[in-house]
């Protein structure tokens, strides 16, 4: 299978030239993309579909902490930054985590 990554950039999401988007470019490819959407289709900024990957990469999959870092780059973020950002749910996840160990 073809890597998504461009040869010469850590990120996943790159122009089609290959350079890394950075906010303003990935802000107008995304309202681009948004305007092409199939009609009906709810406007949703960047940041939700930030946070369900956050979410699910972090909660639902079971990936070790240890893997977060370089999911992390991809997205051109950092651990601390879905912490702070894009992972709002953390918390609560947390302590059902205590809850669930100390009632089994």
């Amino acid at each position: 299978m073809p890597s998504p990554f461009h040869p010469c950039h850590l990120q996943m999401f790159v122009t089609k030239s290959g350079s890394a988007f950075n906010d303003v470019t990935f802000v107008q490819y995304w309202q681009e993309a948004m305007k092409t959407a199939p009609s009906g289709l709810p406007y949703h900024p960047p940041s939700k579909f930030r946070t369900i990957f956050v979410e699910e990469f972090t909660a639902h999959h079971h990936m070790e902490p240890e893997l977060w870092d370089g999911a992390a780059v991809i997205m051109g973020n950092s651990v601390e930054q879905w912490q702070r950002t894009y992972n709002p749910s953390r918390k609560r996840r947390m302590a059902q985590q205590v809850v669930n160990t100390m009632w089994s």
